[in-house]
């Protein structure tokens, strides 16, 4: 049996614009296929948004997409540009359960409070400067779900990696 060998790069919206233009895509996976790597990791869901256009969110927070993607999709334009160069594509799903960093809450806790994790003291619950969701109740569960869902049914990925725990799958 024959080991295929994983080489693969995480692409995120932190210190990069790659995600940023569809020239830029073209032009990492151009690279990355010339270096050796085989696998892209794009992120698609960071900072309480999306990379590509979500009914999910839109129905659930009334944003579509991450401010800087309107009128695009940088998954879709991902997708296209690693198959073009033989590179397989698994989204990832970058911050799992955290709601927003250092925001006291962000966009996605003040539309739903109730969707918040709390200590034992009813405080926001927060870690190293990221605040979370409640992963245990079903609503954040099937909001998690369905942004997972959205991403395997509408495109041509090869798997997806969230930080989602195996208990609500």
């Amino acid at each position: 049996m024959a080991i295929i060998e994983i080489r693969g790069i995480w692409l995120t919206t932190t210190d990069s614009k790659v995600l940023r233009s569809k020239q830029r895509i073209a032009e990492a996976m151009d690279f990355l296929a010339e270096t050796g790597f085989n696998v892209v990791f794009p992120v698609v869901w960071n900072k309480a948004v999306t990379l590509y256009p979500s009914q999910t969110m839109q129905q659930t927070f009334g944003v579509e997409i991450d401010p800087l993607s309107v009128g695009r999709d940088p998954l879709e334009e991902v997708v296209v540009e690693a198959r073009r160069v033989g590179l397989k594509v698994i989204p990832w799903f970058e911050y799992g359960f955290a709601s927003s960093y250092n925001l006291d809450s962000g966009i996605l806790l003040q539309k739903k409070p109730e969707w918040a994790a709390r200590d034992c003291n009813g405080n926001l619950l927060k870690k190293n400067g990221f605040e979370w969701l409640n992963a245990l109740d079903p609503q954040v569960q099937e909001f998690l779900l369905n942004l997972v869902l959205e991403v395997v049914k509408n495109y041509d990925v090869d798997g997806v990696q969230a930080h989602i725990p195996h208990f609500i799958l």
